[in-house]
């Protein structure tokens, strides 16, 4: 039985997400799909509920092995829209797999096929 699950954080405010993880007591763990915010683009959409999710600082390397993996990024949840939203306790960290095995991605068929990420919510 798999632990963590798949819900669209970016339509659903913090509290609400809280009360749906199957695990967890101060930490939630979710995969998501990632929304772009203009169609052709890889920026993407965060959006979610009733404010936004803000990126802080700079992302962190993942290292194992000698090599990086990965990368670490965190996200502060503000209600209201920017750029005068409301900063909020919510912090999300997002986790991006970055591999030179992976296969190149496919061409994009729709809005919503970027990758699917990890986040942990607290």
């Amino acid at each position: 039985m798999n632990k963590i699950m798949e819900v669209n954080l970016y339509r659903h405010d913090p509290d609400t997400l809280a009360g749906t993880s199957k695990c967890g007591e101060k930490d939630w763990y979710f995969f998501t799909p990632r929304d772009r915010k203009y169609p052709n683009g890889d920026r993407p959409n965060r959006a979610a509920g009733d404010g936004y999710w803000k990126a802080t600082g700079a992302d962190k390397r993942i290292m194992w092995d000698g090599e990086v993996i990965g990368l670490r990024k965190a996200l502060v949840y503000y209600t209201g829209k920017p750029p005068k939203g409301v900063k909020t306790n919510w912090i999300m960290h997002e986790f991006k797999v970055v591999s030179s095995t992976l296969p190149p991605r496919a061409p994009r068929t729709n809005k919503a096929d970027m990758r699917v990420r990890t986040h942990t919510i607290r």
